[in-house]
């Protein structure tokens, strides 16, 4: 499965694109023509988000939730919800991010994953980057 997400990111660090797969997550600084794969982000990635507000924040669904905040190059925070530790490895994250800001200009972050620990679906937001679900 990949997920390929052209961030429109053409800054100091280039034209990036994003691609979430079944063997990990990647970024190409130059539009595609060469990959390095995260060293932050261990198997299977399901999905990436960029945040519009802030374009270098970027969110990852992979074994749990990541943020960075550095166009996701070297800077990654584990934003999982702690009930999502131990979701199997065959689980599923989706992310997306709301497209317009609240009152206070913030961006929700939205995700979803499939095979909780009871067998169901959850769905979570953050109204503060991943700093609670």
């Amino acid at each position: 499965m990949w997920r390929i997400l052209p961030t429109a990111i053409l800054t100091n660090k280039g034209n990036v694109v994003l691609v979430a797969a079944s063997n990990g997550f990647f970024r190409s600084v130059d539009g595609g023509a060469n990959w390095v794969q995260s060293n932050a982000i261990n198997g299977q990635a399901t999905d990436a988000a960029v945040d519009p507000g802030t374009e270098d924040r970027v969110y990852v669904g992979a074994a749990g939730r990541w943020r960075s905040e550095d166009g996701a190059d070297t800077d990654w925070h584990d934003v999982t919800l702690t009930a999502w530790n131990n979701l199997p490895n065959w689980s599923f994250i989706r992310i997306t991010i709301s497209p317009v800001a609240d009152q206070q200009s913030k961006y929700w972050v939205y995700a979803a994953s499939t095979g909780g620990a009871d067998g169901t679906n959850n769905v979570m937001f953050s109204p503060d980057d991943g700093a609670t679900w």
